[in-house]
C-alpha cells in the first residue's frame, strides 16, 4: 500500500547509526501495525522517531515480545497521552502548541522575542519536530530519555519548558546574530547543545508554565474565531506576586485592528472538543528586512508610486496647456479693447500720480 511506502522510506531515516537491518524491520513492522490500528490517522512523518526511541529502550528487534511492548508502547504515547492530535489532518494540534510557545518565549525571552519579530520567525519555522518527535529527532539519545520521563509524568508542559531551556542556553548567541546566522542557529539548536541530561531538566524546570496557563493560551488563541476578525497572539508578560514571593505568567487578548499582527480566517463549526485549522492565525513566513527585493520575470505590473506619479504629469501637463490657451485667447480679447481717453485736468501740470497730466 502508499502507507508501506511512505514507511520504508521513512525507516531508512530513523537513527541509521543505530539501527541495524534487524531493528530496521522491526521498526517497519511496528509502524504498519500502528498505522493501521490507527485508521483516522494512518502513518504521518514523526511517528518513526518515537517508535525508534522505545525500540532503542527495549532492543526490539532481537525478540518478539519486547517487539509487541514497543507497539502497546507506541499507541499508548498515541492514544493515552495525546499525541495522536499532532498527527491529525492539517496538524491543527500541532499548530496550536507552537503558537503557545510563541507565547511563553514572549513572555520569558521578550528579548528574544523581539528579535524573532524582527525577521518574522515563529515557533512554527524551528519548534515543529520538538512537539512531533518530542525532541527525539534533535537532542542527544541520554536527554531524550530523561525528557521522556518528565514528559510521560508532566505531560506537554514539559516540552514547552525544554524549548525555553534550549533557547535560553542560546540566548545571547542568537541576539547578535543577523538574518541567516539566526536561521541556520534555530534549525540546530537541539543537536549543537552543550546541557547534560541533568542541567537540561533543571533549567527547565526554572520556567514555570502549567497546564492552566497553556489552556488559557489556548481559549485565548481561538476565541472570537468565528467573527474572522484581524487578532494576534495573546500578549504574555511576568506579574511578580509581593506577598507570596512568587512570579506569575499572565497575559492579555490580543489587540484588534492592527496590521502588524495575524490573520485570524473566518472559522466554521462548534470549536468545542476539536482543533480546527480555521481557528489559528495564519502562519508566519520567515524574511529578511534588510534583503534587496528580487526582480523575476513574468507579466509587468505597474507599479502603484510610478502610475500615481505618471497620473501626478500628466494632470499637470494638461493643467499647463490650459492655462497657456486661456492666455492666448485673453491676450486677442485684450488687444481688441481700446485704452479710454483720459480727460484734460483743469488744474495743468498736476498730476495725482506725480507725473504730468496727459492732454488729447
Amino acid at each position: 500500500s502508499d502507507l508501506d511506502v511512505e514507511i520504508q522510506r521513512d525507516v531508512g531515516r530513523t537513527f541509521p547509526e543505530g539501527f541495524d537491518s534487524a531493528a530496521q524491520e522491526a521498526l517497519f513492522r511496528v509502524l504498519r501495525a500502528a498505522s493501521h490500528r490507527l485508521e483516522d490517522i494512518g502513518y504521518c512523518q514523526g511517528m518513526n522517531f518515537i517508535a525508534g526511541i522505545f525500540l532503542r529502550v527495549f532492543g526490539a528487534g532481537r525478540d518478539k515480545a519486547a517487539e509487541s511492548l514497543v507497539y502497546q508502547c507506541v499507541l499508548s504515547m498515541l492514544l493515552r497521552h495525546g499525541m495522536n492530535q499532532y498527527f491529525g489532518d492539517g496538524f491543527p494540534k500541532l499548530r496550536l502548541s507552537t503558537l503557545q510557545f510563541d507565547c511563553l518565549v514572549e513572555a520569558y525571552l521578550p528579548d528574544l522575542s523581539a528579535a524573532f519579530a524582527r525577521f518574522n520567525i515563529s515557533a512554527e519555522f524551528y519548534a515543529t519536530q520538538w512537539f512531533l518527535t518530542l525532541f527525539a529527532y534533535c537532542l542527544p539519545y541520554p536527554q531524550v530519555l530523561r525528557v521522556w520521563d518528565q514528559f510521560l509524568c508532566r505531560g506537554m508542559k514539559f516540552i514547552h519548558r525544554v524549548g525555553l531551556a534550549l533557547l535560553k542556553e542560546v540566548r545571547y548567541s542568537l541576539l547578535q546574530q543577523n538574518f541567516d546566522g539566526m536561521i541556520h542557529k534555530l534549525r540546530f539548536i537541539g543537536q549543537s547543545s552543550q546541557l547534560s541530561p541533568e542541567c537540561l531538566v533543571a533549567s527547565a524546570l526554572e520556567f514555570k508554565v502549567t497546564n492552566s496557563l497553556l489552556r488559557d493560551l489556548e481559549q485565548g488563541i481561538t476565541a472570537g474565531a468565528a467573527e474572522g476578525a484581524t487578532r494576534a497572539l495573546p500578549c504574555c508578560f511576568l506579574e511578580r506576586d509581593l506577598d507570596r514571593g512568587r512570579t506569575y505568567c499572565r497575559f492579555l487578548p490580543g489587540p484588534e485592528g492592527n496590521t502588524t499582527l495575524l490573520q485570524m480566517p473566518v472559522a466554521s463549526g462548534n470549536l468545542s472538543g476539536t482543533f480546527l485549522e480555521a481557528a489559528l492565525p495564519a502562519p508566519r513566513i520567515p524574511c529578511d528586512p534588510l534583503a534587496p527585493v528580487m526582480d523575476f520575470p513574468g507579466p509587468k505590473v505597474p507599479d502603484q508610486k510610478s502610475s500615481s506619479s505618471s497620473a501626478s504629469t500628466s494632470a499637470s501637463t494638461s493643467a499647463s496647456k490650459q492655462l497657456k490657451s486661456l492666455a492666448k485667447r485673453s491676450q486677442k480679447v485684450l488687444g481688441k479693447v481700446r485704452r479710454p481717453s483720459v480727460p484734460s485736468s483743469p488744474f495743468r501740470g498736476f498730476s495725482g500720480g506725480g507725473g504730468s497730466s496727459s492732454t488729447k
